[in-house]
């Protein structure tokens, strides 16, 4: 048995359990069957695209990777693009409407670059789930609550 093992360049297990098999025919694995229903878990993604890992796995009675695998398996991924609940599209177009004419009236050098910066102690759910392809969109509102501003102003000169 050695002698074939080291020709095969195998282990000696494998030849006794070859010799233990009625016939050297390949073994057909059959895929165990999941406990998670694939239909059964998009329809709770569908309803609930916010619900966390955790939430899911209490309500199918698995553990949180185990939802996080059938994700994978079921080509759902977990993504979220946010938008304010207060933008006004045609608000911004007259924004930059007047802000070409300012520019064509002064030039670049008389603006000033602000920015602020809010720092939030309770922040929405960042993430969601949904099949592939598909977007999901959160709203949260641009009118924080209980935060720290950090505001700060350069201009062009400086740059």
């Amino acid at each position: 048995m050695k002698a074939t093992a080291k020709l095969f360049q195998i282990s000696v297990a494998i030849l006794y359990r070859w010799r233990k098999r009625p016939t050297l025919e390949r073994t057909v694995v059959r895929q165990c069957r999941r406990k998670l229903n694939p239909e059964a878990l998009r329809q709770p993604v569908w309803d609930y695209p916010e619900a966390r890992l955790q939430g899911r796995a209490k309500q199918f009675g698995v553990y949180p990777s185990a939802i996080g695998y059938a994700f994978k398996r079921h080509r759902m991924t977990v993504k979220k693009q946010f938008r304010s609940r207060q933008r006004d599209h045609q608000q911004r177009q007259v924004f930059l409407a007047r802000l070409r004419q300012f520019l064509l009236q002064w030039g670049r050098t008389a603006i000033i670059y602000l920015d602020e910066s809010g720092f939030e102690l309770a922040y929405p759910t960042r993430f969601a789930c949904s099949a592939r392809g598909q977007p999901v969109y959160g709203k949260r509102s641009s009118q924080r609550r209980s935060q720290q501003n950090l505001i700060a102003a350069r201009t062009p000169q400086a740059f």
